[in-house]
């Protein structure tokens, strides 16, 4: 379904913030930095100009714990860094018991959103992905609605959603 190289790739299309050290401005990429300005540009972008010793990055909420607070206290998926899965993979690397529960809790509680969306969309047809969703889970998203439209049409004759 996805590998772990594809997950590397989706990583680098993500927003990040960083901090310009000069102003930058690309026709080409259609950017345009201020210095000292704090900004998000897409990751790759970011890791160029830190490479190259003109930005300064910005760490991300990496707290699992409030990242999880923030979920459970909203109805639709929340908004979460869009390196999510990373923070969430190292998380469970380091070893702390608390972490590592509240990490795939986390994960939990967001699966359970997209599937009640998944399951709300194939009702009522409509084919809008939900809002705030990563391009990891975007790809778990399509891969299970046309898993479910296949079925329906294979066993029950008629494609929901057409």
């Amino acid at each position: 379904m996805i590998s772990r190289r594809t997950s590397k790739i989706l990583s680098w299309s993500c927003d990040v913030k960083i901090i310009p050290k000069i102003d930058v401005s690309s026709e080409i990429l259609g950017i345009r930095l201020y210095r000292d300005v704090e900004t998000e540009v897409p990751n790759w972008v970011a890791e160029v100009l830190i490479r190259e010793g003109l930005a300064d990055p910005v760490p991300p909420e990496e707290d699992i714990g409030k990242l999880l607070f923030k979920e459970k206290t909203s109805i639709t998926l929340s908004k979460v860094p869009c390196n999510l899965y990373q923070i969430i993979r190292k998380a469970l690397i380091e070893g702390d018991e608390l972490k590592e529960r509240d990490a795939k809790e986390l994960v939990n509680r967001r699966l359970h959103k997209i599937l009640t969306y998944l399951r709300m969309s194939l009702m009522l047809e409509d084919r809008t992905p939900p809002k705030n969703i990563l391009p990891e889970e975007m790809v778990l998203y399509k891969f299970l609605r046309e898993a479910i439209l296949a079925w329906l049409d294979s066993f029950v004759g008629e494609r929901g959603g057409k």
